[in-house]
């Protein structure tokens, strides 16, 4: 339910206002045919094609029937008051906007929240635009982050950086991986606070030639993320890496170093392995023998497999310029051309993953890129 309009007058001034009323439900569900059954222990010995514990279709994993619902009910009310227009002679003010929002959502998994935003808009003359905005927001974990149950997945491109650097094995480079990603029932919201500030600029002399600059700036907390299986593996090697210093500071020998054995392992609690055998103990053996003891490395297995579950990311910032540009060619007996091309630059894109932690910056990491651009071509003619 939707209403906008005007709702007072005074001053010479005319206050709009818009207002509404939405209710949602959302089901998840993952469910698989009856006739899709899990390959017997010992069946490899009979058929190499098949793998014990595995499914037999192709290209799905083995997991079980998931669904979950919920509700959601949500309201909004903005207010636009026009402090100044052309018609009250103002110097320097073609016009003047202020706009007051605010929203309000109820989950029924999820509590409530009541978010606010704030604008600003002046237009000095009727070519330029200067705008400013801060607004707040509020994301409660979908169905798929909060359920518990491990789905099985096949990851492709994931290296284990602690042994591919010791042994140089295809095996613990970048291959697919198991990886088992699982939702997070204790996860909370994600909330955020936003700052924009910007000018629209109609280019003079250039009908239908329009630019605009905005400068912004994003803090959230609680984010809401995986870390990947790959973000997982380097955790785990950091980690195995301190293991591995602190008991040689302690002056215990490389040789007699263990960071994994039958009841512990030191590295990334989400990253199962292999045992270690006689020839990983080879291998590392011969690899610290050519390092400083600064480079020398523990031994581990190879990785079984990686659980990425969701969790909740102390912080992450960012900050950039969006820049755009668009002309409307004169229309023609062809129809009108329109040319649009935007560029967005990154200045920064920080993470925390616990309060404390040291502070990652993540920019021109695993696709994070400090430029980004498109541009597209709009033709319409009559009423195509």
């Amino acid at each position: 339910i939707k209403a906008n309009g005007p709702v007072y007058e005074r001053w010479d001034r005319t206050l709009r206002a818009a207002a509404g009323l939405e209710t949602r439900f959302e089901s998840y569900s993952d469910w698989r045919p009856p006739f899709a059954g899990l390959n017997p222990a010992g069946s490899a010995a009979t058929n190499p094609l098949l793998r014990e514990g595995d499914n037999d279709f192709i290209g799905l994993s083995p997991n079980l029937n998931l669904s979950s619902d919920r509700m959601v009910y949500a309201g909004f009310a903005e207010l636009l008051v026009p402090l100044f227009e052309r018609k009250h002679g103002v110097p320097g003010v073609r016009s003047l906007e202020l706009s007051l929002a605010g929203r309000y959502e109820k989950f029924s998994d999820f509590g409530d929240t009541l978010k606010p935003k704030y604008g600003l808009s002046w237009r000095p003359n009727s070519r330029v635009l200067v705008r400013g905005s801060y607004n707040e927001s509020f994301r409660a974990p979908n169905l798929v982050q909060t359920n518990t149950s491990p789905l099985q997945r096949s990851v492709s491109g994931v290296s284990d950086p602690y042994r591919f650097d010791v042994t140089g094995n295809i095996f613990d480079g970048s291959r697919s991986r198991t990886v088992f990603r699982l939702g997070n029932d204790t996860l909370k919201p994600e909330e955020a606070e936003n700052v924009t500030v910007g000018v629209v600029f109609e280019v003079p002399r250039v009908s239908g030639l329009t630019m605009s600059v905005d400068y912004w700036r994003l803090k959230q907390t609680d984010v809401i993320a995986n870390v990947s299986a790959t973000g997982q593996l380097r955790i785990d090697s950091d980690l195995l890496d301190a293991a591995t210093q602190a008991q040689l500071r302690a002056g215990r020998p490389i040789n007699q170093v263990v960071v994994q054995d039958g009841t512990t392992y030191l590295g990334n609690s989400k990253v199962r392995r292999a045992p270690v055998t006689p020839a990983d103990l080879a291998i590392f053996a011969a690899y610290n023998a050519t390092v400083p003891p600064s480079q020398q490395r523990a031994a581990v297995g190879q990785v079984v497999s990686v659980f990425d579950d969701y969790l909740n990311l102390a912080g992450r910032e960012l900050e950039g310029v969006d820049v755009s540009l668009q002309y409307r060619l004169p229309r023609t007996r062809f129809g009108q051309f329109t040319l649009r091309g935007e560029g967005a630059w990154l200045a920064r894109f920080q993470e925390q993953l616990e309060r404390g932690a040291i502070v990652q910056d993540n920019l021109n990491e695993n696709g994070i890129s400090r430029w980004r651009a498109n541009a597209s071509v709009t033709w319409r003619r009559a009423e195509w």
